[in-house]
């Protein structure tokens, strides 16, 4: 048994390690796409609604909104502006948005805001390339009170490595687990 399943194990990372290869040996689809500019060109923007209009929702355990800045600030402008676990999603999709489309998405969805600091895993310069491959974003409100990161996910080949990198210690743990 233990004989069959290194077998087998071995075969699912060859498997792994081929469809990795192809799939970095196609560069088809490119890292410029952009969710924003697409309905741009059509014209349709579909409004996130931060609840569920139905009654079948359970709801949330909390609120479920969370006011902007500190409460100095929210009584020094008359503040009274919260983000929903929505506004979150989207932040989090911003992440994704290209250079070019990134601060008219960002001013569509959420006026007033401004990308204040910017790391895109493609943009390491300098003699000593850096190990860190993370691409995130800080946004912040147009008072200052407030800032999100939004740090992107698996995006690229690279992005998708590491992820085996994580976790396939734990699927063959499990794997084992079963086997007895």
């Amino acid at each position: 048994l233990a004989r069959f399943i290194t077998i087998l194990l071995n075969a699912v990372l060859t498997m792994v390690v081929v469809v990795v290869i192809l799939t970095a040996a196609y560069t088809g689809m490119g890292t410029d796409f952009s969710f924003f500019d697409g309905a741009k060109e059509t014209g349709k923007f579909y409004p996130f609604k931060p609840f569920p209009e139905n009654g079948h929702s359970s709801g949330l355990a909390c609120e479920g909104r969370f006011p902007l800045g500190s409460e100095t600030n929210r009584k020094d402008f008359g503040l009274d502006q919260k983000l929903t676990l929505s506004d979150f999603g989207l932040f989090a999709a911003l992440a994704y948005e290209t250079d070019e489309s990134m601060d008219s998405a960002l001013h569509h969805y959420f006026p007033g805001w401004h990308v204040t600091y910017k790391r895109r895993a493609s943009e390491n310069e300098g003699v000593q390339k850096s190990s860190d491959w993370t691409t995130f974003f800080e946004f912040s409100d147009a008072y200052n009170g407030t800032t999100v990161f939004a740090i992107r996910g698996t995006s690229s080949m690279l992005d998708v490595l590491d992820d085996i990198n994580i976790w396939a210690p734990a699927v063959i743990m499990q794997l084992f687990s079963r086997a007895g």
